[in-house]
């Protein structure tokens, strides 16, 4: 009688046993012939979770725009170049109180920094002994528009603003950051000319009109963006931002159904078995 029992028992548990542990190559899209249950405990990356955060966490980060503060920048460098390149094409000693250029160096001038002089101008910038006065009343117009930070155009800027992400300036002098909060935060070209014209003197600067027409245009002529978007610095932080995402797992319990008699296996089904 004992040995019958047993016997009955194995028949009746063997279905059982065979379908919960029998070893399965189901792949994703097959249709699943019995029930597969896990006979352990066990953990499994959710990649599509994982993956799902981590594109939020790149949603979420910040547009870099650089700021070049750096001391070898500014209004100085822009207007060093310009009476340098006057100096270098001079036809005369620059130690001189006269620095002569012919007409085609003249045009040559204006082709490079893309700027229109008047014989007026050429007359009062071929005058070296005025070169250190106007670099010196341009100065204290520019570098304080240079310090507010100057980009070509705010839409990169109003854009970031206006999605999830956001923007932070970088500072390259140093490598700080600070939020961007609104696109007023720094010049676009148009408004860092305007404030140059409003700050300008009333008065001018007692050299007569020739001469303040000459520091304006001279004024816009200096005043370059030195505020960009930077690609590889927001990729960076894009890259950061998903490596800093840790992988999603799944806990599957001993005894818990994969995947049930008659269902469509799935890709995550399929990982698991």
């Amino acid at each position: 009688v004992l040995i019958a029992t047993t016997l009955m028992l194995v028949v009746l548990m063997t279905p059982v046993a065979f379908e919960h542990f029998r070893a399965v190559s189901y792949k994703q899209g097959d249709v699943a012939q019995y029930n597969i249950i896990s006979p352990v405990d066990f953990r499994i990356e959710n990649p599509v979770a994982t993956e799902r955060r981590r594109g939020e966490a790149q949603t979420a980060a910040k547009r870099v725009f650089t700021f070049d503060d750096r001391a070898t920048a500014g209004p100085k460098k822009e207007i060093e170049a310009f009476f340098g390149t006057i100096a270098d094409l001079s036809t005369q000693n620059k130690e001189v109180t006269q620095s002569q250029l012919s007409g085609e160096e003249r045009a040559s001038i204006e082709t490079q920094f893309r700027v229109k002089l008047s014989e007026s101008d050429w007359v009062l910038l071929e005058q070296v002994s005025l070169w250190p006065m106007i670099e010196e009343e341009l100065r204290k117009l520019l570098e304080p528009i240079y310090q507010q930070g100057i980009i070509a155009n705010k839409r990169t800027i109003q854009n970031a603003l206006s999605s999830n992400s956001g923007a932070v300036l970088m500072r390259l002098s140093d490598g700080s950051e600070s939020e961007i909060v609104s696109d007023d935060s720094v010049f676009s070209l148009r408004e860092a000319m305007a404030v140059f014209d409003a700050d300008f003197p009333p008065d001018g600067f007692g050299r007569g009109v020739t001469f303040d027409t000459l520091m304006r245009r001279l004024g816009h002529l200096f005043i370059k963006h030195n505020v960009v978007f930077d690609i590889e610095q927001t990729e960076k932080k894009i890259r950061d931002a998903r490596a800093a995402v840790e992988s999603d797992f799944e806990q599957v319990q001993r005894g818990e159904i994969i995947v049930r008699s008659g269902e469509v296996v799935t890709a995550q089904q399929q990982r698991k078995l």
